[in-house]
């Protein structure tokens, strides 16, 4: 047993964003006299990281007791003595001299000696009602291995009416762990229990780089990360298996080990069938009974006890950690036996061909093997990919690796894992074969997605060296080392210009009926090297992508026709084009089961509406993506973009420090630095921060201009914003100079949000340069041009400048004007810094403007004095007194800051104090 006092703060908290909401949930029951929560996980799924974080932070002069049991823990009154251990000497002090010698003798004697049980309870529930008043917190970690005399002891203290329950109880134990944690449940409600989920790749890999495990890559990672089904503890033990060259689970470890410790405590029934539900992954309770007979009762009880699941019909396994566990308790012949009798089962064909493989001996089986190709092919046509993949897998586990076979059998594998994100896979795959042996066609297969992997595993720089040795295998005008040529460029550093050039050379020389995979993602690379340029998005790059798609019958999700469109036309301004492009690309992507490009175009869907104001829908969208991405190591670059644009829109403080503080892929390094500083630089210029925001917009600028980025699309639309900054700061040239970028890029393209933008950007030049008549000019056709953009947000910050300029030209009538138009959009109510701009300048015209001072009465005079009207007439016309008429019109002068009607006319419709000033 070891124990832990509150001062034990070291390190920092490293809870992974899922459990976040989990940990302030447990802050929150801290902090409540008598909280209760009881965290219920599996063995090493991170309850004991939860409790740390917790304990670390509660307040300083909160009494902190932090317990944790092993599984060593003996003798009777065991947790009652690490409690005591822990109560600080000044609580002690406090208990009558009686109560605390009894406590001291059971501290220090061994095993424990006391002579009445009657008086140590009486000493323990003086001691708690102690503690409960000084509002102290007591944290039970593994609360199942507490020994039974002291829960049996403790537990009724903790409940009302007494004292003792107002102490708060944070207690942490296994699923169905067995023994005294029963007398602990009696202290929880329903509501008053937590589960903690198992943790996403994501978050598994993370933990691995903090547990500093030399000797792994990240293809090891990302196996081990999915193997471990969410469980860091388990992951660990993984990953120093691998690192020892064991492949298999670990099963001495203490995650397995408990697991399996809680497996031998079930009824015999239930074991039979947790294990037949293991080996069926995923099976149907029919299938279940042809096995092992009647099973009602047992797996009700199974399901009791939390290791089996049931919907529907449909049975498995509650845990990838149980499903190893139970394994680890049969033989192997054992499990071959029942593998026979579930092919026999009333399950579908393809989980009973699965069961004829396993039920085999290991080795080549070309009938088995032959079977097991065609079952992937019809999963992966109807897009059930996870069934692909694993029954593309057992085909190649069963070919013979010298027949012709076999080659592609691994090449239709590799597809399949590369359509799924899994780099780890892809890589192991490519390695068994000899690129040298491999035809032309079967080559440009496997070329492109291990390119993708390697890149993402080991970086582009070892990618580009690979290339480079494969290169050489090939003669100059093999068409292998045509393909690789074409990879080079793909992933090169060089000049923008030059590489789309010589990539658009060497898409003519290769013969796309042979190489379909390697055309199609050098025209999707070649289509956005255009869009960086300022090209616009190429509908000829589009064309010549779908006549290879249709000619070759293949279909590359992530370097489509398709992908090319959905993405690449919001990023040159066109809203409207890109979002039903993205719904049916992410359609058809959900469809293939492809995690990696679905999460991928739903950042992109995302993107798109909060572009457009509709922030909501873009949360949702964003939801989405979220949970796809759950699915990989990695998450793909626009996520990180849709995030930062949603905070940014949100004014979400926390969410943003997050992006601009956290770790981004190193393969996203250029577009990761571009990103920090755009959306750092955006912040600062909507919080009106000029210094901070040309910093940083400059250098995100400056890293765009070096890699030939001149779209502003591509560069997340830093250019309108850095070009305010500039001009607040005095640097209207350079102001300048970004409108006539943006203005260059509506020329060829008529894009009326370009044009708007730069319109903006002259209106504030002509402004600070003293040419306000030429500024509110070019600051209404802004918001004209803006409103054709579809760019909502935008379309409201353009009215607000415009606004401001006519306040600051004495026209506050026409802002006011413009002001109701920002409210009836709603845009305000998503963005608050929106609405708070919004509110300074209704309250800076309401200041200004003499009508906001009328009284309604004063209003009705002025207007009817305005058009003409006498004294006499109005006071006809109101049925009031001249004298009435009199008191209000003088009023209004004052309040207007005139002397006569023409003048008090002229203010009302906005045309006094500068007559001249007219549109």
């Amino acid at each position: 047993m070891t124990t832990r006092t509150h001062e034990d703060t070291s390190g920092h908290d490293r809870i992974p964003r899922e459990r976040r909401d989990l940990l302030e949930r447990m802050v929150r029951v801290a902090g409540e006299r008598g909280g209760r929560l009881a965290i219920v996980g599996e063995p090493g799924v991170g309850k004991t990281t939860m409790l740390e974080a917790l304990a670390r932070r509660i307040r300083d002069d909160r009494i902190v007791l932090l317990i944790r049991f092993d599984e060593g823990t003996t003798g009777p009154y065991a947790a009652v003595r690490s409690l005591l251990g822990l109560v600080p000497d000044r609580v002690l002090r406090a208990v009558p001299i009686g109560y605390r010698a009894v406590l001291e003798q059971l501290l220090d004697t061994t095993p424990p000696e006391f002579g009445d049980h009657r008086m140590l309870e009486a000493a323990l529930r003086y001691l708690c009602n102690l503690l409960a008043a000084a509002h102290a917190v007591v944290v039970l970690d593994d609360a199942h291995l507490a020994d039974r005399e002291s829960v049996d002891l403790m537990a009724p203290m903790f409940r009302p009416p007494h004292e003792a329950a107002g102490i708060v109880l944070v207690v942490a134990r296994e699923l169905d762990a067995g023994g005294p944690v029963t007398s602990w449940k009696v202290v929880f409600t329903a509501s008053q229990l937590a589960f903690l989920a198992p943790l996403s790749p994501a978050a598994v890999a993370a933990v691995l780089s903090d547990a500093d495990l030399d000797g792994l890559t990240a293809t090891d990672v990302a196996e081990i990360a999915a193997q471990s089904g969410g469980n860091p503890s388990w992951a660990i033990d993984l990953a120093v298996a691998r690192r020892g060259g064991d492949d298999r689970p670990a099963t001495t470890s203490r995650a397995v080990t408990s697991t399996i410790a809680r497996i031998t405590r079930l009824p015999a029934p239930v074991r039979e069938v947790l294990l037949t539900t293991a080996l069926m992954r995923t099976g149907t309770v029919e299938a279940l009974a042809h096995v092992v007979g009647p099973t009602d009762q047992a797996l009700a009880e199974g399901v009791r006890l939390g290791v089996v699941g049931v919907q529907g019909r449909e049975v498995s396994v509650t845990t990838p950690l149980l499903r190893a566990a139970v394994l680890e308790t049969a033989t192997a012949s054992d499990r071959r036996a029942l593998h026979a009798r579930l092919a026999e089962a009333p399950l579908p064909a393809e989980q009973r061909l699965e069961h004829r493989d396993d039920a085999a001996l290991p080795g080549p089986r070309p009938d088995l093997a032959t079977e097991l190709r065609a079952a992937s092919g019809r999963a992966r046509r109807i897009g059930t990919t996870a069934d692909a993949l694993r029954l593309a897998m057992r085909a190649v586990a069963r070919s013979d690796g010298r027949s012709a076979a076999h080659v592609d059998r691994v090449l239709h594998a590799a597809e399949i894992a590369g359509t799924q994100g899994d780099v780890a896979l892809v890589l192991r795959l490519s390695a068994t074969l000899d690129p040298v042996a491999l035809e032309p066609s079967e080559f440009d297969r496997i070329a492109v997605v291990t390119a993708e992997a390697v890149a993402a595993d080991l970086g582009v720089q070892a990618l580009e060296r690979r290339l480079a040795n494969a290169q050489r295998s090939f003669d100059p005008g093999d068409v292998r080392s045509q393909v690789i040529r074409v990879l080079r460029l793909l992933w090169s550093d060089d000049d923008a210009a030059d590489v789309a050039r010589d990539l658009e050379a060497a898409i003519a020389a290769l013969p796309s009926e042979q190489t379909p995979h390697t055309v199609l993602a050098a025209l999707e690379d070649l289509a956005f090297r255009r869009l960086d340029s300022g090209h616009g998005l190429s509908s000829e790059i589009i064309a010549r992508s779908r006549a290879v798609e249709s000619a070759s019958g293949v279909l590359e999700l992530s370097t489509s026709s398709g992908a090319i469109e959905a993405t690449g036309a919001y990023q040159t301004d066109d809203l409207s084009r890109s979002r039903p492009a993205l719904t049916a690309f992410i359609r058809t992507a959900e469809l293939l089961g492809a995690h990696a490009t679905t999460a991928r175009a739903l950042s992109h869907a995302a993107i798109v509406e909060v572009l457009s104001g509709r922030v909501v829908h873009a949360a949702a969208l964003l939801a989405d993506a979220e949970r796809h991405a759950l699915r990989l190591v990695d998450a793909p670059p626009p996520l990180s973009r849709a995030r930062g644009l949603l905070a940014l829109t949100r004014n979400d403080r926390d969410g943003l420090e997050e992006l601009l503080t956290g770790w981004l892929s190193p393969v996203a390094t250029f577009r990761g630095r571009l990103l920090l500083h755009g959306l750092a630089g955006i912040d600062a210029a909507w919080s009106e921060d000029w210094a901070v925001a040309r910093a940083e917009l400059e250098s995100a600028l400056h890293l765009a201009e070096a890699k030939g980025i001149v779209e502003p699309g591509r560069r997340l639309w830093i250019d309108l914003e850095l070009a305010r900054a500039r001009a607040h700061l005095g640097d209207l040239d350079g102001a300048e100079s970004i409108a006539r970028h943006l203005a260059t890029l509506d020329e060829p393209h008529r894009r009326p949000h370009a044009h708007g933008q730069a319109l903006r950007i002259r209106a504030v030049v002509a402004m600070q340069r003293g040419d306000r008549d030429e500024s509110l000019r070019l600051a209404e056709e802004a918001v004209q041009s803006l409103r054709r953009g579809g760019f909502a947000p935008e379309l409201a910050r353009a009215q607000l400048d415009r606004a401001q300029l006519l306040v600051d030209a004495g026209r506050e009538g026409r802002a006011r004007q413009v002001l109701v138009d920002v409210a009836a959009s709603r845009i305000h109510a998503d963005d608050p810094r929106i609405a708070a701009r919004t509110l300074r300048l209704t309250e800076a015209v309401d200041a200004a403007d003499g009508r906001a001072l009328l009284t309604a009465a004063e209003s009705r005079v002025a207007r009817a004095a305005a058009s003409g009207r006498t004294n006499r007439e109005i006071a006809a016309q109101l049925f009031v007194s001249v004298r009435t008429v009199e008191t209000h019109l003088g009023n209004a002068y004052r309040k207007m800051g005139v002397r006569t009607r023409t003048q008090l006319a002229l203010a009302l419709n906005d045309l006094g104090h500068d007559g001249a000033t007219t549109r």
